[in-house]
C-alpha cells in the first residue's frame, strides 16, 4: 500500500468524504482516520520505502507524516466526483483495515483502465476513419504504457487528470 504517488492525501479525501458524508473541505479532520492513516504507513514502510529511514520518532499523525515526507493535502484541491465513488467504496467497508479499504478504492482504478482504452480506440477509429488497425494501436497504446496504467490503479483521480 502506498506506493503510487499522492495515494495517502488522495486516500484521506476518499475517506474524509465517507466519514463526513459531504465533500470535505480544506481543514476538515477526524482525528481516529489520521491515525489508522499514519499507522498505516508506518506499517508499510512508507517512509523506508521512500527516503531510506523511518523518522524518528514516527508520524503518529498526518500532520507529523507530512513534515516529515512532502505529501500535500488534497482537500478542497480536486474536484470531488472521483473522491465520491471511491467514499462509496469506503463505506462498504466499515470497520475493515484501511489497507483493505485502499484495496477497494484502487479496484475503481481497474475498472477505469479498460475505460480509457477503449475511449483511446474508440478515438482513434473516428480519427482514422473507421480503419481498426491504427483504432487497435492507439487503443494499445493507453493500455500498455506503464506509468498510466501503475498511476491509473492508485487511490486517486491522477488518471483522470491532465497531465497524465
Amino acid at each position: 500500500p502506498w506506493q503510487i504517488p499522492d495515494e495517502p492525501s488522495q486516500f484521506e479525501y476518499a475517506a474524509l468524504f465517507a466519514a463526513l458524508g459531504r465533500v470535505p473541505r480544506a481543514g476538515d479532520f477526524d482525528p481516529a482516520l489520521d491515525r489508522r492513516l499514519a499507522d498505516s504507513l508506518l506499517r508499510a514502510r512508507f517512509y523506508e520505502r521512500l527516503t531510506g529511514a523511518t523518522p524518528n520518532p514516527p508520524p503518529a499523525t498526518m500532520e507529523q507524516a507530512r513534515a516529515a515526507f512532502f505529501m500535500p493535502s488534497q482537500l478542497g484541491a480536486d474536484p470531488p466526483l472521483y473522491f465520491g465513488l471511491a467514499a462509496l467504496a469506503i463505506s462498504a467497508l466499515p470497520g475493515r483495515p484501511i489497507e483493505a479499504q485502499l484495496l477497494a478504492v484502487r479496484l475503481l482504478g481497474v475498472v477505469w483502465l479498460p475505460g480509457a482504452a477503449l475511449c483511446a480506440y474508440c478515438a482513434g477509429r473516428q480519427l482514422a476513419a473507421g480503419a481498426r488497425g491504427p483504432a487497435l494501436a492507439a487503443g494499445l497504446l493507453v493500455a500498455l504504457q506503464p506509468m498510466f496504467v501503475f498511476v491509473g490503479v492508485g487511490a486517486g483521480d491522477e488518471g483522470s487528470e491532465e497531465h497524465t
